[in-house]
């Protein structure tokens, strides 16, 4: 129990970085300085009105100097990302997944907020999340149980890898190029038939890291219920709030999201499947 409520805590303070990443990436700012301040007066926040959560309440959501409000963003992401941390442990404990999911899921949740806000896929962060889950994809329970997929691929070009454990870093390149492949062939469809950018650049990257990090078992799931939430939001802004711009929906958010819960429960559905 004590480690668990250290890890909460751990994950709202993590989570308030990450607040300071969400905001700070989109404009260029550097995440380490300055010190965090109001957004409208400048007034540096000091550290006890810094503290996750706890702050905000205080404070009523308000600045101490200026008064302007606090976006109510900033404690959600804060118990999101404690949540986050207690579902990661009661999963995977303190094994080489823990850590390697805890990392990227912190990736995936700036990600997330900064296309909600700005319609933009920072290249970084999405080629970095790619580039480590490829790497450290011999770490990756996930991709582990799904590497009978690879061993299958290397039995078909007949090679000798008895030595190595590429079948691991090809099932984690197959999740990849499939979620790449997949988004290429939508976002060029939907350009030849509606002369626009369906799909941006950076959400073909992010299925990519999505993909890389989760397998092609799993990327095929996040990008159908990613895409069946996108639309019921897309549905609502067209029939209810008469918008017509369907296709400036965040669907990294969506995908973002769906991706984060899969990495937490992904092992189950992936269990079912096998034990079928």
């Amino acid at each position: 129990m004590f480690i668990e409520v250290l890890l909460f805590i751990f994950g709202l303070i993590a989570g308030s970085f990450l607040n300071v990443c969400i905001y700070r990436i989109p404009i260029g700012e550097s995440v380490i300085f300055p010190r965090s301040h109001c957004p409208k007066c400048g007034e540096k926040i000091a550290f006890y009105d810094n503290i996750p959560i706890l702050s905000y309440i205080i404070l009523r959501g308000k600045c101490r100097k200026c008064g302007e409000k606090i976006s109510l963003r900033y404690p959600f992401v804060e118990l999101l990302n404690g949540v986050l941390f207690l579902i990661l442990y009661r999963e995977y404990f303190f094994s080489p997944s823990f850590f390697l999911f805890l990392f990227l899921s912190e990736i995936l949740i700036v990600l997330a907020f900064i296309d909600l806000d700005h319609r933009i896929l920072p290249h970084l962060l999405n080629f970095g999340g790619m580039f480590i889950s490829l790497l450290f994809s011999p770490y990756n329970v996930i991709i582990i149980s799904q590497s009978f997929l690879g061993m299958k691929v290397i039995k078909v070009l007949g090679l000798d890898v008895s030595s190595f454990n590429l079948p691991v870093y090809i099932t984690s390149f197959m999740g990849a190029f499939l979620g790449i492949l997949l988004f290429v062939i939508v976002a060029v469809s939907f350009y030849l038939v509606k002369k626009i950018e369906g799909l941006g650049h950076g959400d073909i990257v992010l299925i990519g890291f999505i993909g890389a990090l989760l397998g092609p078992m799993l990327v095929f799931y996040v990008i159908s219920i990613g895409g069946i939430i996108g639309g019921l939001v897309g549905a609502y802004l067209i029939f209810i709030k008469k918008k017509d711009k369907m296709y400036e929906l965040p669907f990294g958010t969506f995908l973002c999201g769906t991706a984060v819960l899969f990495v937490l429960f992904g092992m189950r559905i992936i269990s079912k499947f096998l034990a079928g």
